[in-house]
This record gives C-alpha cells, structure tokens and sequence, in this order.
C-alpha cells in the first residue's frame, strides 16, 4: 500500500518499524471486521456453511471458557490449601 508523499510515514521500500501491541490491536480490528463483514454477507447470500462454522465456533468458545474457569477454580483451591 502507499500513501501521499505528505502523509508517508517512511520513505517508498523502507520498513515501517511496529511494536507488538500495534501489530495485535490492527489484527483484531482487521478480525472484527470481517466477522461483520460475513455476518452482513450472510443476510444478502445465506451460507449453511458459514452458519455451521459460526455455531460449532461458539460452543467450542463455551468449551474453552469453562475448560478455564474450572482451571481457575481448581488453581484457587490447591493455593488457598497451601
């Protein structure tokens, strides 16, 4: 990609320097916006695949998430006996 000259924030063929936390905050945005983007693609073209993929996504988020609580829990327990 490039910019206006004015508005380049290094010359043509150099490397622009970026430190983790930026990398990770433009990936997740560029994560949003597609899940919005498949969603609002899914209303004009309904995808069976798309909607299979989205609710095996979601119970295998719930899986994981109380897979990590009840770690949490059990973490908490072994501590507090010590």
């Amino acid at each position: 990609m490039s910019k206006a000259s004015t508005l380049a924030r290094v010359r043509n063929g150099e490397f622009l320097p970026v430190h983790n936390q930026y990398f990770l905050q433009s990936y997740e945005a560029c994560l949003q916006t597609t899940e919005v983007l498949e969603a609002e693609l899914d209303k004009i073209w309904p995808s069976s695949n798309f909607r299979d993929k989205t609710n095996s996504s979601t119970d295998e988020q719930k899986e994981s998430v109380e897979k990590v609580i009840e770690e949490s829990k059990e973490t908490k327990k072994t501590t507090s006996e010590e």
